[in-house]
C-alpha cells in the first residue's frame, strides 16, 4: 500500500507523531477535517472534469461545422470554376 509515495511504516510514524503533538482528543477531529477536504477536492475535480469534457465536445462540434462549411464552399467554387470554363469555351 502506497499513498503519495509513503509506505505503511512511514504512515504509522506520521500517525504516532500526530498523536503525540495533537493528543488523542483532537486527532479524530483532525482526521474528519482532512477527510472532508479530500472529499471536497474530489468533488471539485469531478466538476472540472465534466466541464472540460463538455467544453471539448462543444469545440469538436464547432470544428465539424467549420469543416462542413469549408466543404460547401469548396463545392461551390468547383461549380463556379466549371461554369467559368464552359463560358470560356463558348466564347
Amino acid at each position: 500500500m502506497n499513498f503519495f509515495g509513503i509506505g505503511i511504516p512511514e504512515l504509522l510514524l506520521i500517525l504516532v507523531i500526530a498523536l503525540i503533538v495533537f493528543g488523542p482528543e483532537r486527532l479524530p477531529e483532525i482526521g474528519r477535517s482532512i477527510g472532508k477536504a479530500v472529499r471536497d477536492f474530489r468533488q471539485m475535480s469531478a466538476g472540472f472534469t465534466s466541464e472540460w469534457q463538455e467544453l471539448s465536445k462543444e469545440l469538436e462540434e464547432a470544428a465539424s461545422e467549420v469543416q462542413r462549411g469549408v466543404k460547401d464552399v469548396e463545392a461551390e467554387l468547383g461549380e463556379l470554376e466549371s461554369d467559368i470554363e464552359k463560358v470560356a469555351k463558348i466564347e
